[in-house]
């Protein structure tokens, strides 16, 4: 997985709640250790409000950021696209006559990102990405390395390129691609998700 940049604020104002919720939350405990007479040590103290602002940041980037109720809130912008998409893609190398069956699988977490397209012939996974969240759609555009299989067509090397990819609201993403593989071949594809 990879780091990927977002034109949201959220990644700004997050970190800040979090801060002033662990802050809260150690004063509290403190003041219930303060009122049984119960004292910490001194480096448990001046780490504590920092461990559990870690602990609420890995808790926030691996799953409280998925949570319907903070989207509600308007909190959250991120789109949650963990998943298995299949489709089809069409190539501008063979003049967008055969349709290609395509497989992604997208591994996603509050800070990073992984995108992996499976063929019969090939796979691309994504090296960086970036969305943005104030268009509608929304829109996910990413740089990815193409690897042929073993059986692929001699004609098929290795290659990069860089996709771009409209996130319906139901859950289909659609888009194309281009890449530097013999020149430029252009791809559209449609994608619906399956889990």
């Amino acid at each position: 997985m990879h780091d990927y940049s977002i034109d949201s604020n959220e990644r700004l104002q997050i970190p800040l709640y979090l801060a002033i919720v662990s802050i809260l939350f150690m004063g509290s405990v403190q003041a219930t250790l303060n009122f049984y007479h119960l004292v910490l040590p001194w480096w448990i103290d001046g780490v504590s409000v920092f461990g559990f602002y870690g602990f609420l940041l890995l808790l926030f980037d691996k799953y409280l950021w998925k949570w319907r109720f903070l989207r509600t809130l308007n909190v959250v912008h991120t789109p949650n696209l963990n998943g298995t998409y299949e489709g089809n893609l069409l190539s501008s190398y063979s003049e967008f006559k055969k349709e290609i069956p395509i497989s992604v699988e997208v591994v996603q977490n509050w800070t990073k990102i992984s995108i992996v397209w499976k063929t019969k012939t090939s796979c691309s996974r994504s090296l960086v990405a970036s969305m943005l969240t104030q268009t509608e759609p929304n829109i996910l555009t990413y740089q990815y390395l193409n690897e042929p299989n073993q059986n692929a067509p001699e004609a098929l090397h290795m290659h990069r390129g860089t996709a771009t990819t409209d996130i319906e609201k139901d859950q289909t993403l659609s888009g194309g691609c281009y890449n530097n593989r013999d020149g430029k071949t252009t791809v559209t594809f449609n994608l619906k998700k399956v889990n």
